[in-house]
């Protein structure tokens, strides 16, 4: 899942609403390294990933390492335009509680089916390419905020 650090503060509230519920099994472990979270990964049949800066974190791609299937609490959007990362059989999404605790549910009732689905390595990228579409300039908002905050959606109230 991540850091429940003081500096992603909406970790901790899904992991408050989450417990509270009591609806999904949750273990939450803090790793130094990304072999040592591959490991961890590895034990467990599914994993939930919390992205927090409305982007895919690294977490996405240790838990493909790690031959895991996730479910990732956030929007599909979250894959820009390499769409076939939110297309693959191993990743999992939802949005909101209700729909996650019903996923997660939905995915343990068969474990062995949940181990059988296939995490294959992402696709390779160039990258240079992916650096000359990194450093292609965006349009500047006129509302005051910073390039990388502009798009974010509002965090929902409920």
């Amino acid at each position: 899942m991540g850091s429940l650090g003081l500096h992603h503060p909406r970790r901790p509230e899904l992991v408050t609403a989450l417990q509270a519920r009591g609806q999904v099994p949750l273990r939450h472990a803090t790793t130094s390294s990304p072999e040592e979270a591959e490991a961890l990964y590895a034990q467990h049949a599914l994993v939930l990933n919390v992205p927090l800066n409305h982007d895919l974190n690294h977490r996405f791609f240790e838990v493909i390492a790690a031959g895991v299937p996730q479910v990732v609490f956030g929007d599909q959007g979250l894959v820009g335009e390499h769409g076939q990362l939110a297309e693959r059989p191993d990743v999992f999404w939802a949005s909101s509680l209700e729909p996650l605790d019903a996923l997660v549910l939905q995915l343990l009732v068969q474990p062995e089916r949940l181990r059988a689905i296939p995490v294959a390595p992402p696709p390779y990228w160039e990258l240079k390419d992916l650096l000359k579409a990194a450093l292609v300039p965006s349009a500047q908002p006129t509302n005051g905020t910073s390039p990388a905050t502009a798009s974010l959606p509002p965090i929902p109230s409920g």
